[in-house]
């Protein structure tokens, strides 16, 4: 089941900017992002009503907890977690434009760098997923 969500957590990354993209310049900025918001609400209103509480916790939790911080293992692994994912997204965000700027694609097909990685990242899901049985390491879902 988790690695159908983070799948399709994937597809959402291939149909939005194309979405975005084709809209924006047809009804404006405002109405292609809420256009993207009815899809959202409409691809989540079938999850949301079929979600349920398994256990109500017997203490409402705190947001946030700052003694949190003062342990060093969750503190190292809160800080290795966000250079990790900063490692990892920065290409989302400058493959576009480095291919422009070096003169690697044109901006029309630069435009579906994004798109192409994203969806590279679907099936990439399915194949690690597959491969799992047969590693050592944990799996990526249950971290």
């Amino acid at each position: 089941m988790p690695a159908t969500i983070v799948t399709n957590d994937r597809a959402g990354g291939v149909i939005y900017p194309i979405v975005f993209r084709e809209l924006q310049p047809r009804i404006g900025f405002g109405w292609a992002t809420r256009v993207i918001a009815f899809i959202m609400l409409a691809t989540l209103i079938v999850p949301l009503a079929g979600m349920k509480m398994r256990v109500k916790p017997s203490v409402q939790r705190r947001i946030f907890e700052p003694a949190a911080w003062r342990e060093a293992p969750y503190t190292l692994f809160a800080l290795g977690t966000f250079f990790g994912f900063m490692g990892l997204y920065i290409p989302f965000f400058y493959v576009q434009i480095y291919s422009i700027k070096e003169n690697i694609l044109g901006e029309n097909l630069a435009f579906y760098l994004l798109v192409l990685l994203n969806a590279g990242s679907f099936f990439g899901r399915i194949v690690s997923r597959r491969q799992a049985p047969f590693d050592n390491a944990p799996d990526a879902d249950s971290i």
